[in-house]
């Protein structure tokens, strides 16, 4: 029996991986649920990062919640993305905050590690 990672949930009704993988995702869900599965944890973080900056504007809220408790891991995040998305991470993000001015700009790029 595989062991489930914790995002789904299964740990505290005692489900096994598969049985929680369909019980949490459907359809197209079902499919990015079981691929993200086989990622190692940066390729994954590499992919949140990459969808958080599609369309128009990006998600800061997903850019945080990647990036500023896994710091130390940066380098190796940024080295994952830059290999799956053909572009530097760094250059990205500085792109994103340069919209911003002043100390909020130097808050943010401190933030990322920037």
């Amino acid at each position: 029996q595989l062991a489930c990672p914790l995002d789904l949930g299964c740990h505290s009704v005692g489900d096994d991986l598969p049985k929680a993988i369909v019980k949490r995702f459907v359809g197209e869900q079902l499919e990015a649920g079981l691929l993200n599965q086989f990622k190692t944890a940066h390729e994954y973080h590499a992919d949140l990062l990459h969808e958080a900056f599609k369309g128009v504007g990006w998600s800061f809220d997903t850019a945080l919640r990647v990036l500023v408790p896994r710091r130390q891991y940066l380098r190796e995040i940024a080295d994952v993305y830059a290999r799956k998305h053909g572009e530097s991470l760094t250059d990205r993000l500085k792109s994103e905050v340069s919209l911003f001015e002043g100390d909020l700009k130097k808050l943010l790029l401190g933030l990322f590690g920037l």
